[in-house]
């Protein structure tokens, strides 16, 4: 389909559709601007049955355009949406084979991750995470974990919004040494997102104050050392947060 077909086809059969192309993202179920584009993508390129060339140049057409679109960002936001079309609208061919999804995985080698995606392999980091534990609090999610390289380990936390945006992460992981590297792009952080919430975590509920909860259906009481429930058994499920802690 020519670009305007395509917008007047993708309007009338898509509701969510139109208030995207306008740019209205806030207020939805969208996280983030980048969660927006990514969606608005994805549809593009369902009726542009993958087409890269198009689905860019409509995206540059539409409300959520803006100056972040340019470089990997742009490149990589159209090829996983483009990437992940199985089978897109299409009024001849029918009977074609549908577009065969290119399987990512991320694995671990020589104490490093790379980045599988068909037949190409590329390295994404100079270390492998151990993790430790997520604090999950009333306002913010923390993942404490060693960053391990073939010299040093390094123990951080990172908050879940640092794994939001490539420079916000580097610049989180560089805090203390320059050898935490992540060598992929902003769609390859996007994926190594997923993979490192898939790891296996030990869950606590972070608290601000010293005080007896309600958690877990018992009634612990948490002090700056640790938290006790009845007969002074320990609880290590919650925890009152270092920064208050230290106020």
């Amino acid at each position: 389909m020519s670009d305007d077909e395509l917008i007047k086809m993708a309007s009338n059969k898509d509701q969510t559709f139109s208030p995207l192309w306008s740019g209205a993202w806030e207020g939805g179920k969208y996280k983030s601007q980048s969660e927006a584009d990514m969606a608005l993508c994805g549809k593009i390129a369902w009726w542009a049955n993958a087409d890269y060339t198009q689905t860019d140049r409509l995206f540059r057409q539409s409300g959520l355009m803006r100056e972040k679109w340019t470089g990997d960002y742009a490149a990589e936001t159209v090829r996983i949406a483009c990437d992940n079309i199985t089978e897109g609208f299409t009024r001849v061919n029918k009977n074609s084979a549908p577009r065969q999804k290119k399987e990512v995985t991320i694995f671990e080698e020589g104490g490093c991750y790379y980045l599988q995606r068909g037949d190409n392999v590329k390295q994404l980091t100079t270390y492998y995470i151990m993790p430790i534990g997520i604090i999950v609090t009333d306002e913010e999610t923390l993942y404490t974990c060693d960053f391990v390289t073939p010299k040093k380990t390094y123990r951080l936390t990172l908050l879940a919004e640092d794994f939001s945006e490539l420079k916000r992460f580097r610049r989180a992981t560089t805090r203390k040494t320059l050898a935490l590297g992540f060598l992929g792009t902003g769609g390859d952080l996007e994926i190594f997102k997923t993979f490192v919430e898939e790891l296996e975590w030990k869950e606590k509920l972070g608290v601000k104050t010293l005080w007896i909860y309600n958690h877990n259906d018992e009634l612990v009481f948490v002090t700056t050392s640790k938290a006790v429930k009845a007969r002074n058994i320990s609880v290590d499920t919650i925890i009152q947060l270092e920064k208050h802690t230290q106020l």
